[in-house]
């Protein structure tokens, strides 16, 4: 198995929320370039990255973006990110408090404490509130309006740099 592995789960997921995504006009971005070995990596990695991918469409508000990334850094790790719209939450959250508000709540934290425990990923959070729209893009206001950008990010080692072995 290699970092493809993280690629698929997110390509199964959002295909699995093909209707959701369609239905709420969700536009999907997606550079899946993750290709770095991942060692033994249990199927419950798999599920994890599946849940949160598969929920994450019914959080976001009609009309958004999200950005999906993947890609290999330096010394074997795959790094993970998103990034859309979604409604605010409790100031200054972790990751796993932003994930807990909304549809699927319970689920997605689940998930993410599973990641964090699986693998011992690296998690973090960027949040800012959208700048205004301009006079010129009102059909998108309404959508934009009340809502904050969030930026989820993950690292997950191999097994092969943790000295524990576990990830």
């Amino acid at each position: 198995m290699d970092g493809e592995t993280v690629n698929r789960a997110i390509r199964e997921a959002l295909r699995d929320a093909r209707d959701v995504i369609e239905e709420r006009g969700i536009l999907v971005v997606a550079r899946l370039e993750a290709r770095v070995p991942l060692d033994n990596e249990p199927p419950a990695l798999h599920q994890a990255i599946y849940t949160i991918f598969r929920g994450l469409p019914e959080r976001l508000p009609r009309g958004a973006t999200l950005y999906v990334s993947t890609r290999d850094r330096a010394g074997g790790d795959v790094e993970l990110t998103w990034e859309a719209r979604e409604e605010p939450g409790p100031a200054d959250p972790s990751p796993r408090e932003a994930l807990r508000h909304g549809p699927y709540g319970d689920l997605l934290d689940l998930a993410l404490l599973g990641l964090e425990s699986i693998c011992r990923a690296r998690a973090g959070l960027a949040q800012s509130a959208e700048p205004p729209p301009s006079p010129s893009s009102s059909v998108l206001a309404r959508d934009v309006l009340g809502k904050v950008r969030r930026r989820y990010a993950f690292l997950i080692p191999t097994r092969t740099r943790d000295p524990s072995g576990r990830y």
